[in-house]
């Protein structure tokens, strides 16, 4: 089969009028998703977020791929391996999910699309990610934001804007939108496929929060509360 290759990540997202509906592969694999939160993360406090992460990364594509000099994306989650200029390793997602999932004796690399681990994986970084975040903001959607944003941009990202506010000699917000969205560093203002890195930043929890995760609500939670009882 052909490969397709799937260009609907943070940095080449447009932003979209209208959510579409919910896609045959996404209801394929939506109790799929639900049975690894249950597990790994049960107390997640919006988990169609989750779901709406999934499309925003892959479109539910179980053999999405995004192949760059720079980077090589693949899967539901788009685990990434990034390059130097030199074609040398700047960091691989790969093993780290291997060593997160604890799934190295079972996923090799050409399993690596296998949904479970791709989503095992997905939940996994999203629930240290919130964790690591929830301390810098007052309320639950800048939380999930700044979850989503570790997740797209690395945490770091969220610290150097924080450390820009101090720089400039304001007070660092609590909140993401209206708030750390309209704080960046001069770093961010450089292209990345042909936009300012800020914008694709702040574009990132912005669709998939108000875009594409409510049409999953409805669903995710009807199968969070089935118990197969």
């Amino acid at each position: 089969m052909k490969t397709l290759v799937f260009v609907l990540t943070l940095l080449l997202a447009a932003p979209c009028l209208a959510a579409p509906p919910i896609t045959t592969q996404a209801r394929e694999l939506l109790p799929l998703l639900a049975s690894v939160i249950r597990t790994q993360w049960p107390e997640c406090p919006q988990p169609w977020v989750l779901a709406g992460k999934i499309e925003q990364e892959s479109a539910w594509k179980v053999k999405a791929q995004l192949k760059t000099s720079r980077e090589y994306g693949f899967g539901l989650g788009q685990i990434t391996i990034a390059y130097n200029a030199d074609g040398t390793e700047r960091f691989n997602n790969f093993t780290s999910a291997l060593r997160v999932t604890m799934m190295a004796k079972t996923i090799t690399w050409e399993k690596r699309f296998d949904p479970k681990f791709q989503l095992t994986y997905s939940v996994l970084t999203d629930r240290s990610n919130f964790a690591l975040v929830s301390s810098f903001f007052d309320d639950g959607e800048s939380r999930m934001a700044g979850m989503l944003v570790s997740y797209n941009a690395g945490p770091g990202r969220i610290v150097q804007r924080k450390a820009e506010a101090v720089r400039r000699g304001i007070r660092v917000p609590r909140t993401w939108f209206d708030g750390l969205e309209n704080i960046h560093p001069r770093s961010e203002k450089k292209l990345i496929y042909g936009r300012p890195l800020y914008v694709a930043v702040n574009e990132y929890p912005k669709l998939i929060l108000h875009t594409r995760s409510p049409k999953y609500r409805e669903a995710m939670t009807r199968l969070l509360e089935d118990t197969g009882e």
